[in-house]
């Protein structure tokens, strides 16, 4: 059964600050290269049989110390791509917060950002990723998915079979490493937000 290895990019200059989600010439900071750099040291000796990205610079750039050591091409997926929060792409955190949509986001499943995508729309497609890597993935393979913290929310939401609204409980650091063994619709959790220098399960 294949083993999904989901890693959220590293820090940039908004982290924490702004919602930048698909706001194109976001790069990785000093830090954020410091952690691309120690996930890659970190997942080193694990076979990876595919290492895919979203095509989101900060996602590029924290998986291409582990493309290149362990020689494998970053294949970009467009639906691994961070949420499209319309309006919301470049407000502050702070601001959106006192918004009374944002208790709206908290609480409603069924939620569109304003001019972006909804809820709905990213665990379809979030879904469908999901199956298409696998499909392709043999028994025991690796697999390296380098995405954005929403979209590993979500991913573990669909995966554990949570109820819809679950990912809010969930949180997923930069440059953390999620794992889950995944056949056949039946998924195990093997690690949830490890940090960097990852200590890995038994796989």
């Amino acid at each position: 059964m294949p083993i999904l290895f989901l890693i959220r990019h590293g820090v940039n200059d908004f982290t924490g600050k702004r919602l930048v989600g698909r706001k194109p010439g976001v790069h990785l900071n000093e830090k954020g290269q410091e952690q691309a750099c120690l996930v890659a040291e970190s997942l080193r000796i694990v076979p990876f049989r595919k290492i895919y990205s979203s095509s989101l610079e900060r996602a590029v750039e924290t998986a291409e110390p582990l493309a290149l050591k362990s020689g494998k091409e970053v294949i970009i997926l467009d639906s691994l791509a961070e949420l499209d929060f319309g309006d919301w792409t470049g407000k502050t955190l702070r601001s959106l917060r006192k918004l009374p949509d944002w208790k709206l986001l908290m609480t409603d499943p069924e939620w569109r950002f304003p001019g972006g995508e909804s809820l709905p729309e990213v665990r379809n497609r979030v879904r469908k990723m999901i199956a298409g890597v696998t499909s392709k993935a043999g028994k025991n393979d690796r697999i390296a998915i380098f995405t954005h913290g929403d979209v590993i929310r979500l991913s573990v939401e669909y995966l554990l079979g949570m109820q819809m609204g679950g990912f809010h409980h969930l949180h997923v650091d930069t440059a953390s490493l999620t794992i889950i063994e995944y056949h056949d619709g039946k998924s195990r959790l093997l690690g949830l937000n490890l940090q960097p220098p990852y200590v890995l399960p038994p796989t």
